[in-house]
């Protein structure tokens, strides 16, 4: 279990309700940061592909360096999209790429898809820890109620013991007196007897 230094408000320690995550649950948290990092990547790139699209709009020089790693960042995200729409090119040199506008819209929907993805995993891994602790307070109940039981019992057991001792005790205060009660009655009888008569 998790140990902790201070103990929870009702005096119940942390390492009793927090119990260690399970295989299934550490696997859970390594696949929630592997698809985050995922997401992570796919909302970066539409990042990238909307900085492209505005620059190419805007006709912005392709020889400053931010420029430069922007295309190329870009030219990367999009071999997959490639061609797949005409361009349109003003007489300014702006140009509108509704290519990017499409691997914008489809980098976007796999960003959301794996957002609710770690979103799902968030809720599971929240479920199984609440699932654990749940099981944790019930066998720290049991614990607590067997421990009760059992002091009750042994609480009962020297009761009955006391009580047996208490009543050997009477039994022979009692036995002691009708003792003493005889004794005394034989030395009063033999007081009040009279004495014999003188012999001549």
């Amino acid at each position: 279990m998790t140990t902790a230094q201070q103990p929870q408000p009702g005096g119940i320690a942390p390492e009793e309700i927090l119990p260690e995550d399970s295989g299934s649950v550490k696997g859970m948290r390594f696949a929630r940061w592997f698809v985050w990092f995922v997401w992570a990547y796919f909302t970066f790139v539409v990042v990238v592909l909307t900085m492209s699209f505005f620059l190419l709009l805007f006709n912005a020089d392709p020889d400053v360096g931010f420029v430069a790693w922007v295309y190329r960042s870009a030219d990367r995200a999009m071999e997959p999209f490639r061609g797949i729409f005409p361009t349109e090119t003003a007489g300014n040199g702006s140009v509108i790429d509704f290519s990017i506008l499409f691997a914008m819209i489809v980098y976007g929907i796999i960003a959301s898809l794996v957002s609710a993805l770690v979103s799902f995993l968030d809720r599971k891994i929240a479920e199984e820890r609440s699932k654990a602790m749940y099981i944790a307070q019930e066998e720290r109940r049991r614990r607590e109620y067997a421990m009760t039981t059992n002091a009750e019992y042994a609480a009962a057991q020297y009761q009955v013991q006391q009580d047996e001792a208490a009543a050997q005790f009477a039994s022979r205060q009692v036995a002691a007196q009708q003792r003493t009660a005889e004794a005394a009655e034989h030395l009063s009888a033999d007081q009040h007897e009279p004495p014999p008569p003188p012999q001549t």
